[in-house]
């Protein structure tokens, strides 16, 4: 599963029967995953920070605070107006509530190939997240028309995708910094 840096109400749709390929807003299940992993990077952040204001004398890193979550809520949500925000946690709740996900959702019976033990379709055991594939064949295909990368990842659920750490809140810096 990954996260598209694309924001907003969806129902969850079918892309292809086929592939199973569904889009949709993050289940339940795997938002209070993608809540905790964004505040534990908060922590390490300040944790960074304080730690090279010991080392160099000067803070060296940006800090994700209140201002800068709500600023990329403001950017990025169509409706933020109708949230109440007023705390951090109250911006990462609503970009958490319009965060759009792509994934492959199979049934055991609809593998394409013998079953999950040694199926390399949906699995992290061969080579990496196909739904990553997908969005940077889009991107292929779309480089003459865009300078950028037309979908940027903001969370997969393939560990070793991102080589940066903080990962989440760096990719949704990237698009209040870029402004």
């Amino acid at each position: 599963m990954i996260v598209l840096d694309i924001y907003g109400k969806i129902d969850k749709t079918l892309i292809s029967k086929n592939l199973k390929l569904y889009i949709a807003n993050l289940p339940d299940d795997w938002r209070e995953g993608i809540r905790d992993d964004i505040f534990e990077e908060i922590r390490k952040i300040n944790f960074s920070r304080q730690e090279q204001l010991l080392k160099n004398g000067k803070i060296l890193t940006s800090e994700f605070d209140y201002e800068l979550a709500k600023k990329i809520v403001q950017l990025n949500v169509k409706d933020f107006d109708s949230y109440q925000l007023e705390t951090l946690e109250d911006c990462v709740e609503c970009l958490l509530d319009n965060m759009i996900f792509i994934e492959f959702d199979y049934e055991y019976d609809d593998m394409p190939f013998f079953d999950w033990t040694t199926n390399c379709f949906d699995g992290r055991l061969c080579e990496e997240d196909y739904s990553e594939k997908i969005i940077k064949f889009f991107n292929f295909l779309n480089h003459e028309r865009h300078t950028h990368a037309h979908f940027n990842i903001v969370y997969s659920s393939n560990e070793t995708y991102f080589s940066i750490i903080p990962r989440i809140t760096t990719v949704l810096s990237m698009s209040v910094k870029s402004q």
